[in-house]
């Protein structure tokens, strides 16, 4: 039988604004902060620790068993109905039985082969000498391996 939740009420502007980052910072055993909408469930926002304290917009959610946290956006440049709206988006998706966290991996990782698979030897070439051939070696020996491509 699952435990019963607790009542959490929602989150307002006023509350994310009042909250104050650990003062400890993260090499002091400063900890992050979350704060859980009563809302929308998932929605919340993750205080990082002193010096910087931001506050971001995250959805968490357990899929297929394990527990998947998603970055919505930071404070500020995403309302809070804006990452309600997320939220509610991705409760629907993975009540439909799709997972986001892999769905993103994938899409990241097939753009990053089609990205990979553009490059011309020439392209790789040009990059070689730029970082590599111009900075490391003496001009003559620049000189002589441009000679040589």
């Amino acid at each position: 039988m699952p435990r019963p939740r607790n009542h959490r009420p929602p989150l307002t502007k006023r509350t994310i604004d009042a909250a104050k980052p650990d003062p400890k910072s993260r090499k002091e055993g400063g900890k992050d902060r979350f704060l859980w909408d009563g809302q929308e469930h998932g929605l919340g926002v993750k205080i990082t620790p002193a010096p910087h304290g931001s506050k971001i917009f995250i959805f968490q959610k357990s899929v297929h068993g394990r527990l998947k946290r998603i970055t919505l956006g930071h404070h500020g440049d995403l309302s809070l109905e804006m990452s309600r709206n997320r939220a509610r988006h991705l409760n629907g998706e993975i009540s439909n039985g799709r997972d986001p966290v892999a769905e993103a991996k994938a899409e990241r990782e097939e753009h990053e082969h089609r990205e990979r698979s553009e490059l011309t030897v020439s392209d790789l070439w040009e990059r070689y000498s730029a970082e590599i051939v111009s900075v490391e070696n003496r001009p003559s020996t620049a000189i002589e391996k441009r000679r040589m491509w």
